[in-house]
């Protein structure tokens, strides 16, 4: 979880994004296997999202990228538009061997 967060931080600052949404993780365990499932939000530019994501998929390493959309939301205040990136990471650890996925 914290390796994740500093990851990003790091490509958020890099690109000029924020993150928005880092909730707890998510985990599922059954006899064989366990499964941690990350939600991120980030919020930027459409190119500086994509070069984070990019950058998630090739370089960094962090899990298996198993689901990403783009949405906008409209600030109330301002009338303004934002673009948002949330990404579902999955880690998978084998319990009987003590792999790592």
């Amino acid at each position: 979880h914290e390796i994740i967060l500093e990851k990003l931080s790091r490509l958020t600052s890099d690109y000029s994004a924020s993150i928005t949404e880092y909730p707890e993780v998510h985990t599922y365990q059954s006899s064989t296997v366990l499964v941690e499932t990350h939600k991120i939000v980030l919020k930027g530019g459409f190119l500086n999202l994509l070069h984070i994501l990019y950058d998630l998929e090739t370089k960094e390493k962090i899990g298996r990228i198993v689901s990403v959309d783009y949405f906008t939301e409209t600030d109330r205040k301002t009338k303004l538009k934002s673009l948002y990136l949330r990404i579902y990471i999955q880690n998978y650890r084998n319990l009987t061997s003590n792999e790592e996925n």
